[in-house]
């Protein structure tokens, strides 16, 4: 039978090699590989992308506003697509191509 202070000097032992290797980082697992090979990130909804087109716009990542808005012009969200849009070109300095970019907004009624 282990004594109380045997007891005491294994249980130290343990905690201090749980702590040891309990602060490793484990390493990173392995990623299926794609059976068909390509790298094709899932399409954002037109909800999502506008969200993420505006975070951009707010980041100053006008390049990438730029393509989040026009691409979202033949979806359901093109209406607040179209005036991010020209904001970016206002931000970038094309102001008659924002200008242009809200013209048919001028025949919707609902913002006049």
């Amino acid at each position: 039978m282990m004594s109380w202070s045997m007891r005491a000097r294994v249980l130290i032992g343990v905690a201090v090699l749980g702590a040891a290797f309990g602060s490793c980082h484990p390493l990173p697992s392995r990623s299926p590989v794609a059976k068909s090979g390509s790298t094709a990130t899932p399409e954002l909804s037109p909800a999502a992308r506008l969200a993420r087109g505006k975070q951009r716009l707010e980041l100053s990542a006008y390049r990438e506003a730029e393509t989040d808005f026009r691409a979202l012009l033949s979806t359901s969200a093109a209406t607040p697509a179209r005036v991010a849009l020209a904001q970016v070109l206002v931000a970038t300095g094309r102001y008659s191509e924002a200008v242009s970019s809200l013209a048919p907004l001028i025949a919707d009624s609902t913002w006049v």
